[in-house]
């Protein structure tokens, strides 16, 4: 793959106006889906970005959905003078467009480094919790008046929970009967949890909005000021598309929350940190309180289960049909994810009462 990386780059690189015998070229490690590099010419240092197709079916879709958010995103910050650390800002080719496609029909785009960056791959303190929340609740709160229907879907269904339990379910019945077996505990707890699609259902039906979302609110997805600690910008851009600011909230919940990671193999060591829980909240509502609706503020939390329950399940999903999707470190590597989000969602799901009263 790296080789087919080096043969385009001098193509792609001039179609940006930069020649490749005055630039280096430096991958950038932390990207699970694109090919991300660095590109340094002269005193300008650039990100440059291959598209995963593999992932991301229509890369044109991806594409424009993208160049709509940024100029979304450059409105909103007209007035800021150091705007280049506060959105990730696009490079146009030499043709005018912010993408180019290659002989060999792949996507790339160019965009500005942040300078004096840095990104953080765990939350670790009630702090960095709350500084996600605001720096995602500020994201959403500048494209809460950019129209949905306007963006395509890059992922269909991406977080369509009643799909992702048909799915399961489909894998359940075509699994070996040793995996069905091994998968037993969190397959009775995925069904237990089986009204969770359903009720996200009754809240679209109740006028729940759809938004524009970021639709991967890790914290690996927000840059930090070096020396500050500041949040400056979310990046990561191509799941935006059409979606509720359940899915971006509850996926906070999901991996802000607990002192462990989703690929955690001992449950004990799983919980729901009070601080952390506050913190979020907290900083989010602090940019994003103004604009929700009622009803969205009411199911924030619920957004939290929604997020483990469409993780647990989907990381089983791929468990029972042989570890195809996401990449493993070991054969059971999924199972003990499906099982780490279960006992995850067990515990919100004890919590919720006592929670709805708070946030």
């Amino acid at each position: 793959m790296l080789n087919v990386i080096n043969a385009m780059l001098p193509d792609v690189l001039a179609a940006y106006g930069l020649p490749a015998g005055h630039v280096s070229v430096t991958p950038l490690a932390g990207g699970h889906i694109n090919d991300t590099l660095r590109v340094s010419a002269g005193t300008q240092d650039y990100v440059l970005q291959r598209l995963n197709t593999e992932v991301f079916r229509a890369p044109l879709a991806v594409c424009r959905n993208i160049d709509a958010v940024c100029a979304r995103l450059a409105e909103e910050l007209a007035d800021v003078p150091d705007r280049t650390r506060r959105m990730l800002t696009p490079v146009a080719g030499r043709d005018g467009q912010n993408w180019q496609v290659d002989a060999g029909g792949n996507y790339w785009r160019l965009w500005h480094y942040v300078t004096g960056s840095r990104s953080q791959e765990v939350v670790d303190s009630p702090a960095l919790a709350e500084a996600g929340g605001r720096a995602f609740g500020r994201f959403l709160r500048q494209l809460s008046s950019l129209d949905p229907a306007t963006l395509a879907d890059t992922i269909p269904y991406f977080h369509d929970a009643a799909r992702r339990r048909a799915a399961l379910a489909q894998a359940e019945a075509a699994a070996p009967a040793d995996r069905r077996a091994a998968a037993a505990e969190p397959l009775a707890a995925a069904a237990a949890f089986a009204w969770i699609p359903d009720h996200l259902q009754a809240l679209q039906a109740e006028g729940l909005p759809l938004r524009v979302t970021h639709n991967d609110t890790k914290i690996s997805n927000v840059l930090f000021d070096r020396h500050t600690g500041e949040a400056l910008c979310v990046i990561d851009l191509d799941t935006v598309m059409p979606g509720t600011v359940l899915y971006d909230y509850g996926d906070m919940v999901r991996s802000f929350v607990s002192p462990v990671g989703e690929d955690h193999p001992d449950l004990d060591q799983i919980a729901v940190d009070p601080a952390r829980l506050e913190a979020l909240h907290r900083g989010f509502m602090a940019e994003a309180g103004d604009f929700l609706t009622p009803l969205e503020r009411r199911e924030l939390y619920f957004g939290g289960q929604l997020m483990t329950y469409i993780m647990g399940v989907r990381f089983l999903t791929d468990y029972l049909a042989g570890n195809v999707y996401y990449k493993v470190a070991y054969p059971t590597h999924n199972l003990v994810r499906a099982r780490n989000q279960f006992r995850l969602l067990d515990l919100l799901t004890a919590q919720a009462g006592a929670w709805q009263g708070k946030i």
